[in-house]
């Protein structure tokens, strides 16, 4: 008989459940594996559960995203946040993808998700989304489509082979696939036996409301099963050679370049002044703060066009760095 063993959890039970909320706790777990389980819970529920979003979208009359509709309230960059904003479910047995829905109204009316015609196959769970208020009685028609991904995959990393499947003038959007928003995790000391230092970890999880919190987190653990499952696969060769990297140290150079004054950016100077005199940012990380649809906002407000938007973002891109995902005040 061995002095000590490792004590393995014995499974999970569901606190408390709603539509789009769950709490999750897993009773008994070995000391300082709570911190090891949640952990890994948590990144995987937010970056890899598979989900539905916009990709992109073809409003008639419209050349490009950083643009005004005569007879609609907002500009086309607010008209394409709203639809970002769509939590949409899709049964794949019933519609391919991308899939498309469509828009077709005359003002003046104030536009939502419930007013858009929606094929067999795709639900929008919050069908009261704003879109568009059109303030005339011109007619707006529009062509939205809808695809699976994984994660938040920014517009500038969807290949051309896949932008080639759309018409032109389609405006592409930052795919927020993923239906998990938000996963906390606490834990405490509880007694095994004569043991008082075991672990009890509770999980806390929060969606879109697209697919239920209980699923998300089975689907969590089926993912890092295969991630195990695979490296445990002794490889006789090297299947493909691999840049490794100090993640230490390139989060130190990220930091570093946040760090830098905006002028290190190379864009022309009628913007940095604009940036620094207007919107009181001073370092690349000041503008990094901000999401990219705030930026495009602020700069068609200014009378700034899409080149000028596409400086900033090609060179923040050359940085390694990205915009915030979500506003300050959605945080």
């Amino acid at each position: 008989m061995a002095v000590s063993e490792l004590l393995y959890p014995n499974g999970f039970y569901v606190e408390e459940k709603k539509d789009s909320y769950a709490r999750i706790v897993i009773p008994l777990l070995e000391k300082s594996y709570a911190i090891t389980v949640g952990n890994a819970l948590r990144r995987v529920l937010l970056s890899s559960i598979e989900g539905y979003a916009v990709v992109a979208v073809n409003i008639e009359g419209v050349d490009h995203e950083f643009t005004a509709m005569d007879g609609v309230l907002e500009d086309v960059p607010y008209i394409v946040v709203n639809l970002k904003r769509l939590n949409i479910r899709v049964d794949e047995s019933l519609v391919d993808l991308p899939a498309r829905i469509t828009l077709e109204v005359k003002g003046p009316r104030e536009v939502k998700a419930s007013d858009l015609d929606i094929p067999s196959g795709i639900e929008i769970v919050n069908s009261d989304q704003h879109i568009m208020t059109i303030t005339t009685d011109r007619e707006v028609r529009a062509t939205i489509y809808v695809d699976k991904g994984v994660g938040f995959y920014p517009l500038e990393d969807y290949e051309e082979s896949y932008k080639e499947r759309f018409p032109i003038n389609t405006i592409f959007v930052d795919g927020n696939f993923s239906p998990v928003e938000k996963v906390n995790f606490t834990f405490e000391k509880v007694r095994y036996g004569s043991f008082i230092n075991k672990e009890k970890l509770a999980l806390e999880i929060w969606t879109n409301g697209t697919v239920d919190p209980v699923d998300a987190y089975l689907k969590a653990l089926e993912i890092l099963k295969k991630h195990f499952e695979a490296i445990e696969r002794k490889l006789v060769y090297k299947t493909q050679e691999v840049e490794f990297v100090d993640i230490e140290e390139f989060e130190k150079s990220l930091e570093e370049k946040r760090k830098l004054p905006i002028e290190s950016l190379g864009i022309p100077q009628i913007l940095i002044n604009f940036f620094q005199k207007k919107k009181n940012i001073n370092t690349v990380g000041d503008l990094v703060s901000y999401t990219e649809e705030e930026i495009a906002d602020w700069l068609v407000e200014e009378g700034f066009t899409l080149d000028d938007m596409e400086e900033v973002k090609s060179a923040v891109k050359k940085l390694s760095l990205n915009f915030a995902k979500k506003s300050k005040q959605e945080q």
